[in-house]
């Protein structure tokens, strides 16, 4: 079984289908991006395999049990969740906000070495002793990139996780969660960051309408005409010039030919 199950998830609002018939499973060791337009039911479907929206219609799983029968330490225990933007500033230090990250596992004071390493990953070493409220918003966000970390789930659930961050802490994010892949973790993240996201995923889930629309790896699923049709223009995707990858580049729609 896998650690992540979905079945035909639904979601309807007023009439109005979210997510529709989305079947997905996700197994420990794969990094999944989920892409798509604005509106696309991303961050709904991401909300609902994280427990914290109820389908209308399916089933999730994890680690063999539904969200809705996990108490909430439980289920904190089995999966962590970054939502889209950072919660309301607090008086916390950054050092506090990212240790929180250790709750549901009953910290000792040993365990605080994890929480300095985390603040190095996401280069906050230097103002872990700020209040959170004090953070721009590019802080904030690696501040609660950094109580994903210390959280150390099996499953981590990230609902664009670089959202206001620079170049420089984007790929370095990122390549931190995709480490955490190689040691055995499951991550799934949406973005609409997808040049950058695709470099680190095993697995690219394309999303519009709510329906999933490609389901493969990179290799499969990075197609120009696709994402050209998904995003309504025009994209190309090519080898990247100087490293293994793809370079995915959105183009002149006047003068869409890429050469």
């Amino acid at each position: 079984m896998s650690y992540l199950s979905a079945r035909s998830l639904t979601k309807t609002v007023n009439e109005a289908s979210i997510v529709s018939e989305v079947t997905i499973d996700v197994e420990i060791g794969e990094f999944v991006v989920i892409a798509g337009p604005n509106g696309a039911g991303k961050s709904t479907l991401l909300g609902m395999l994280a427990g914290l929206v109820s389908p209308t219609e399916g089933q999730v799983t994890i680690a063999g049990d539904e969200p809705g029968q996990l108490t909430a330490g439980e289920l904190a225990l089995r999966r962590s969740f970054l939502p889209p933007a950072a919660p309301p500033r607090s008086p916390f230090t950054t050092r506090q906000v990212i240790s929180m990250g250790l709750h549901p596992w009953n910290p000792q004071d040993d365990d605080m070495a994890t929480v300095e390493s985390a603040l190095d990953t996401v280069d906050l070493s230097n103002l872990a002793n700020h209040r959170f409220d004090s953070l721009s918003s590019g802080e904030a966000r690696r501040a609660e990139l950094g109580r994903i970390l210390v959280q150390d789930t099996p499953l981590v659930l990230l609902d664009e996780p670089t959202n206001g961050l620079d170049i420089a802490h984007e790929e370095s994010i990122l390549a931190a969660f995709a480490r955490l892949v190689e040691k055995g973790k499951a991550v799934v993240a949406t973005t609409h960051h997808l040049a950058g996201a695709v470099r680190h995923a095993t697995r690219l889930v394309l999303m519009d309408s709510g329906k999933m629309v490609a389901n493969g790896t990179p290799d499969e699923v990075l197609n120009g005409d696709l994402l050209s049709e998904l995003y309504d223009y025009p994209i190309a995707v090519t080898n990247h010039p100087f490293r293994s990858g793809w370079l995915i580049d959105a183009l002149d729609p006047e003068d869409p030919s890429p050469l």
